[in-house]
């Protein structure tokens, strides 16, 4: 778990931090209250326990759009990796919607957001899975490499075929090249 970047997690990060000694902090998040108490041997290094303690909201929102949680762990994953309601609303909105809680914490976990599903959205590619989109973010497919596919030729290519094409290291500038000696499109 990274303790940067995240408001939430600045109370544990700051308290984490200090030296020796007793230690408690509080993560809030949509998905429940994380409380943690123990004992620091140096900076991020000790032992201790936590208590979640889940928001039965959070938990109906995620039921309305069939991602209720199979287990309690999946609402802790969820607070570690921020997936969030609003989330799964806007991959839904960009056509990739998830189908369990399942793929909204890989989703969070690899940050595949809606403007990052919006910028690989092409010519190029067919993009309309969620679990095509978190492929292509565990390959490091963007925007700019799917619409380098489309200017090369390539148009309509299913997902799967993209990131078959990005895991060979197939680049738009090698696409173009091997378009070009064999003296056409796709």
């Amino acid at each position: 778990m990274s303790l940067n970047g995240r408001a939430e997690f600045g109370a544990a990060r700051d308290a984490l931090q200090g030296g020796a000694g007793p230690v408690s902090f509080t993560v809030l998040h949509a998905a429940g209250t994380l409380a943690c108490s123990g004992r620091l041997t140096g900076a991020f290094a000790g032992e201790g326990r936590c208590r979640f303690s889940a928001d039965p909201r959070f938990e109906a929102a995620l039921a309305e759009r069939g991602l209720a949680p199979d287990h309690r762990a999946d609402l802790i994953a969820m607070l570690l990796v921020d997936a969030t309601v609003d989330l799964a609303d806007g991959l839904t909105r960009e056509g990739v919607k998830p189908k369990d809680n399942g793929d909204l914490i890989a989703a969070a976990a690899l940050d595949v957001t809606p403007a990052y599903v919006h910028d690989l959205k092409s010519d190029a590619m067919v993009l309309t899975d969620i679990d095509d989109a978190i492929a292509c973010k565990a390959l490091d497919v963007d925007g700019p490499y799917v619409r380098g596919l489309a200017a090369a030729g390539y148009r309509n290519l299913a997902a799967r075929d993209v990131v078959a094409m990005k895991a060979m290291d197939v680049s738009p500038d090698y696409a173009r090249a091997m378009n070009r000696a064999r003296g056409s499109g796709q």
